[in-house]
């Protein structure tokens, strides 16, 4: 039977349907093996720099995407209610601020909130804290008219107004009929998207600000990311002994074992992104999501 199944292609085709699981697992599975290579071949104080920058990573990314999701349905909570009362200031003002939010680069935000931590937060817990409220005020934006857009879908449909007519409160319909039993595929594709725009975001400003410090300042007072990993300077001679590879193909094995802390970062850092790329889009495909 096993070897039927396996014939007739019903392996593949079911991978072809869930390709956001696969690549999930593919991901995870990754970062095991990367895991475990880098604890046999990385010395001790690099493989401890690798796996707290990652976990950093990882950890704001998550932290961000979710208190983007808390700013973006509290912006959607405070026009609903504007709305609702015919309060034209506070709808005035909510819409001020999510146009000046949106009028300045995404990046700049951030290289702000860098400053801001630097001479306040460098030596604190709250560095990493400052960071995700940051990150979190960028892309609330996003969040929001995700839910918007959802909430919108659904009132041209009929049902909706069909359950404000039947006594059901307007709360209970956004919050379990149009966004949880409707909508949660989408909010999830959302969060992929945002979690991996916050990573790439991150990475970007840290290897911006680190290779850009004053003498004053030192990378010790940055929390430890993947970007600030790749802005060391042992890390960028790691991956740029990559183009040895050209000139002598047997040294491809050393650039893995001797050259590993550089090539180590900059694979966590691309393969997650590419794999949050692809979950998406398979959990797009899957479920059929149309934006």
């Amino acid at each position: 039977m096993k070897i039927d199944f396996l014939k007739n292609g019903d392996v593949w085709r079911e991978l072809k349907k869930a390709r956001d699981k696969f690549w999930a697992t593919v991901f995870v599975s990754a970062m095991l093996v990367l895991f475990v290579w880098n604890s046999i071949f990385l010395n001790a104080p690099a493989f401890d720099k690798w796996i707290t920058a990652t976990a950093n990573t990882y950890l704001l990314g998550v932290f961000s995407t979710a208190l983007a999701f808390l700013f973006g349905g509290a912006f959607v909570a405070v026009r609903i209610h504007a709305e609702n009362k015919n309060r034209s200031l506070a709808l005035s003002v909510l819409r001020l601020v999510l146009d000046f939010l949106k009028s300045i680069p995404q990046i700049v935000w951030l290289l702000f909130g860098y400053v801001f931590l630097i001479y306040n937060f460098s030596d604190t817990p709250l560095r990493y804290a400052w960071l995700a409220f940051v990150l979190a005020l960028v892309f609330a934006n996003e969040v929001h008219d995700e839910i918007i857009g959802r909430i919108n879908f659904f009132k041209k449909s009929g049902f909706y107004e069909a359950m404000l007519a039947a006594g059901i409160s307007e709360r209970r319909i956004i919050l379990r009929d149009v966004l949880l039993l409707n909508s949660l595929p989408h909010l999830i594709n959302r969060a992929i998207i945002v979690f991996a725009s916050v990573v790439f975001l991150l990475c970007s400003a840290d290897f911006i600000v680190s290779v850009g410090l004053s003498n004053e300042l030192s990378l010790s007072s940055l929390p430890v990311t993947l970007g600030n990993v790749l802005a060391n300077i042992s890390s960028k001679e790691d991956i740029l002994a990559a183009r040895e590879v050209f000139a002598n193909p047997l040294y491809l094995p050393k650039l893995f074992t001797a050259n590993l802390q550089g090539v180590s970062a900059a694979f966590t850092l691309v393969f997650t992104l590419i794999s949050a790329y692809k979950i998406s889009n398979g959990l797009v495909e899957r479920k059929k999501l149309v934006k």
